[in-house]
């Protein structure tokens, strides 16, 4: 990562560190990805004993994710909303 420049007087001894902006790059989409699959707390503390199971949770939170960005790159949110959706025991007039 590139050094904090802001509050530094003097530089730092020793090698500068190494920064790759390709490596740098690539590893933000994937811990992106993996802040992604946090959001499902089943996945994230794994309560499935099964890895079948679990590998069937996986798919189905990036399926959802992936559909949540679909719509949103079409500008279409509201197909998605849930608290657009009517409720079941709401009465309809």
């Amino acid at each position: 990562m590139a050094q904090n420049k802001r509050n530094r007087k003097y530089a730092k001894p020793g090698p500068k560190r190494l920064f790759n902006a390709q490596v740098y790059q690539e590893r933000f989409v994937s811990e992106r990805s993996f802040a992604w699959v946090d959001k499902f707390r089943a996945l994230l503390v794994r309560f499935d004993i099964k890895a079948v199971n679990f590998l069937a949770g996986h798919h189905l939170a990036f399926a959802l994710i992936n559909l949540r960005h679909l719509f949103a790159a079409k500008g279409n949110n509201s197909a998605l909303r849930l608290a657009e959706l009517p409720e079941k025991n709401a009465v309809r007039r």
